[in-house]
């Protein structure tokens, strides 16, 4: 079982799944995403690491927007790893807005 420290978003919600695991829209597209979770939010909301762990991969400079199969994989994202290799990817962050970097711990 999987148990999370937080929630993944700080500040006042409530925050709208505007899809959940296995989801029609994109979430069934491919294995790696079937199990995402999207959260409505405001721009600027704080993002929260769900597990202590280490960031490993950072992609902030995407500008592509949209729901269309050519987007998929071109989002901007931060991929946390735990000591366990539980892998955590936030992705859909704003362009250019990371406050870690690889290798911090979290």
């Amino acid at each position: 079982m999987i148990t999370f420290k937080c929630f993944p978003l700080k500040g006042e919600g409530p925050f709208l799944c505007t899809q959940g695991a296995h989801g029609c829209l994109t979430h069934f597209a491919h294995p790696a995403s079937f199990y995402a979770i999207d959260l409505a939010c405001n721009s600027g909301t704080p993002v929260l690491a769900v597990y202590d762990g280490t960031i490993v991969e950072i992609q902030q400079t995407n500008t592509v927007t949209g729901i269309n199969i050519s987007n998929l994989f071109h989002w901007n994202s931060i991929t946390l790893e735990t000591p366990e290799g539980i892998v955590v990817e936030y992705v859909h962050i704003q362009q250019n807005s990371a406050t870690v970097k690889v290798g911090d711990k979290v």
